[in-house]
């Protein structure tokens, strides 16, 4: 993949009124579970539940849905314009805020899937994942598992987008 310009992340790949939208967090912090929100109070399509590729074509970078779904069981074969990126996090409230490049990428960095057994492709990967923050929407979500949360990205992402 990094020979061919792309980069695999660990997280969900949501397409929300034409947007598509990643969401990245740990293993286990509630990827899925605000996703299954998404689509159950804004009609959100659950593109990829784990694995996501992410390509720049021209000016735009684009986010793929990968076979690898993970437990998630969610996977379709789309393409959609990648809008935002949203490293999730669990709280003790609903709190968002946009963020920097230089703030992401140490979020970024280890949910970047590469092939480390080969030195150049790997630092490849690592070079489009910084690419990538610099040319898309970042976004720090603290949350709750629950309705609220969703509403409290969407006001944001509707002011950034």
């Amino acid at each position: 993949m990094p020979r061919k310009g792309a980069v695999m992340l660990h997280g969900v790949l949501i397409e929300w009124q034409g947007k598509g939208i990643v969401l990245t967090a740990a293993s286990g912090t509630g990827k899925t579970t605000h996703a299954r929100l998404w689509r159950e109070h804004e009609n959100a399509l659950i593109i990829n539940g784990d694995r996501v590729l992410l390509r720049k074509e021209k000016e735009q970078w684009y986010a793929y849905g990968t076979p690898w779904s993970g437990s998630s069981g969610e996977c379709v074969n789309r393409k959609v314009a990648l809008n935002a990126i949203v490293f999730l996090h669990r709280g003790l409230i609903n709190a968002v805020e946009q963020i920097s490049p230089l703030q992401a990428l140490g979020e970024m960095l280890p949910r970047t899937i590469a092939p480390k057994w080969h030195k150049e492709y790997s630092e490849l990967a690592v070079d489009y994942a910084v690419k990538c923050l610099e040319d898309t929407t970042l976004i720090s979500l603290q949350c709750l598992p629950n309705a609220e949360s969703v509403s409290v990205l969407k006001q944001k992402l509707m002011t950034v987008l």
